[in-house]
């Protein structure tokens, strides 16, 4: 019966389709994490997170490591130069302590705050920053900003309605601003919605 059941599935011939389950380079360098030190490495990258680190997160950990290795071009020779990790943080904890500080101090920093909310009878907690925070912010950092809805003034009215900013009362808003106050005004308007309860509220039909 055994030899009856081998020789079935042996004729659909698949050991003999089958290929390697990979391709070698045309000049593979294979054995170059021959340290202690290397073989630690390796063993980081291909098990960290359980499937290991994608190329684009090896190139980042290269990158990093080149200034670890203080060989990367032009970086700053500072206090810490020579400094190993343990000069720095005796423990394990001690080090995820300080990264947990310096996280707390940049969300404190960028003002994140949060709010309980109840919508019927269901609380839940809200996170949020100051919009008029982070549009100055956006406004200081960005290398390009139109000002109006259009190119260089404000848009003509139009049945385009990919988002609230697209409607004519918007448009009017900003030619009587304009009007008011001259050329050289603008309308700063913000859209804040929750993509996971709202279709359109701008008047645009499907």
């Amino acid at each position: 019966m055994v030899t009856a059941v081998r020789a079935f599935y042996e004729s659909f011939c698949d050991k003999a389709r089958a290929r390697p389950l990979v391709v070698r380079r045309k000049k593979p360098e294979t054995g170059r994490f021959n340290s202690y030190r290397l073989r630690a490495l390796q063993d980081f990258v291909l098990s960290i997170g359980g499937a290991g680190l994608s190329q684009g997160e090896q190139k980042k950990l290269f990158e990093f490591l080149n200034i670890w290795d203080r060989t990367q071009k032009g970086m700053p020779e500072d206090s810490g130069h020579f400094k190993t990790l343990k000069d720095s943080f005796a423990t394990c904890t001690a080090f995820q302590s300080a990264l947990h500080d310096d996280i707390d101090d940049a969300v404190l920093g960028a003002g994140w705050m949060k709010v309980k909310l109840a919508e019927g009878n269901v609380e839940y907690e809200a996170y949020f920053r100051s919009v008029m925070e982070v549009i100055l912010g956006l406004l200081e950092d960005a290398k390009e900003v139109r000002w109006w809805s259009g190119p260089d003034e404000p848009a003509p009215p139009s049945d385009n309605r990919e988002s609230p900013l697209d409607g004519d009362a918007f448009k009017l808003c900003e030619l009587e601003v304009m009007r008011l106050h001259g050329e050289d005004s603008c309308v700063l308007a913000v859209h804040v919605f929750s993509d996971s309860s709202q279709l359109s509220w701008s008047g645009g039909t499907w």
